[in-house]
């Protein structure tokens, strides 16, 4: 659960001396839009804040992901038990942190798993689901460049309806030409890349 950084506000803290709830007191009072991402030994957990109240939130534990409002208690209860973990604050602007809790809401089933743009075409797959109509999420890693980490394209009955990149994080309006050219230059960037994706399909 690597996310593009916003604009990092504390990174890195350590949990041994962060008192979870005067941060989450904090970040209300100054009406935060943002997110806070711990990271544990084993796990991660990721809360999203939308001008000072928690909208959603993710938990990943090895493979296994959970997502809802019914995590954020599991993790801040974490964090306060857990002294050896951090938690990093960065901050976003609310159409990311709307696109985000958004996917974080959609219920799926992972459809495919560590595709690769070397064998894989990531440009004629897309093409594919949009004739299928597909509903979902692809998530991109870039192997030869950590610092991006995880993105997302969103799918809505085969339209892409969203883009959330390292440069590039927006609704898709599919007659704003723009929007057009940033996906077909990120498709291109990412298949040149050796793009690893995988692809989570909404459940029926």
């Amino acid at each position: 659960m690597i996310l593009p950084r916003g604009n990092s506000i504390w990174a890195n803290l350590s949990l041994s001396f962060i008192v979870i709830d005067e941060l989450m007191r904090f970040l209300k009072r100054n009406e935060f839009t943002g997110c806070m991402h711990f990271i544990f030994n084993n796990s991660q957990g990721l809360i999203l804040v939308q001008e000072g109240d928690i909208v959603n939130a993710i938990e990943e534990n090895n493979s296994a992901k959970t997502t809802g409002q019914d995590v954020v208690e599991h993790i801040i209860t974490k964090a306060a038990e857990n002294t050896n973990g951090v938690v990093n604050v960065s901050e976003f602007s609310v159409e990311t942190i709307s696109i985000l809790s958004d996917v974080f809401s959609l219920p799926v089933n992972l459809l495919h798993e560590k595709l690769s743009a070397e064998f894989s075409n990531i440009i004629k797959f897309i093409d594919m689901l949009k004739k299928e109509n597909f509903t979902g999420y692809i998530e991109l890693t870039f192997p030869k460049d950590r610092r991006t980490g995880m993105e997302i394209i969103v799918f809505e009955k085969g339209q892409i309806s969203a883009l959330f990149t390292r440069n590039y994080q927006f609704r898709v309006n599919e007659k704003n030409e723009n929007d057009l050219k940033h996906i077909e230059n990120y498709l291109k960037l990412a298949q040149d890349a050796g793009v690893i994706y995988n692809v989570f399909a909404k459940s029926k």
